[in-house]
């Protein structure tokens, strides 16, 4: 990874309902797994360390 790599914000999204994780959303959107379209934003991404 790059500084300019490590700069970068992610947003990330989370199906309500599952739980699976969006890099991004597209407008409109359903979940993939689920196929509903209930989603909040978890940001900033969780890092382990």
């Amino acid at each position: 990874m790059n500084d300019s790599e490590a700069e970068t914000v992610r947003q990330l999204y989370a199906c309500e309902t599952c739980g699976l994780v969006y890099a991004r959303l597209e407008e409109p959107q359903t979940c993939r797994l689920c196929e509903t379209a209930l989603f909040v934003a978890v940001y900033p991404a969780p890092v382990d360390q």
